[in-house]
């Protein structure tokens, strides 16, 4: 049964959400994230990249597609 009165620590709310290194200063992210199901194989070679490394390497990918793709200008 779940705790029917759970409780967060602000200290564990600090945390939960720790600020994205690879954004350049000054640049907005989206209030929701974009969640896409992929390929077997490439969800694969996703999951080999160290966890830490992961959610920046995706952005850059799709940050790096949208800009050759020409639905963004250079990101800076």
């Amino acid at each position: 049964m779940p705790n029917p009165n759970p409780t967060q620590s602000e200290e564990f709310l600090k945390k939960r959400f720790q600020p994205a290194k690879d954004i350049p200063k000054g640049v907005q992210l989206a209030k929701k994230p974009r969640c896409v199901k992929l390929p077997v194989d490439v969800d694969s070679a996703i999951e080999e990249i160290p966890q830490k490394e992961r959610s920046a390497w995706i952005r850059q990918a799709i940050w790096k597609a949208a800009i050759e793709q020409g639905l963004v200008e250079a990101i800076e």
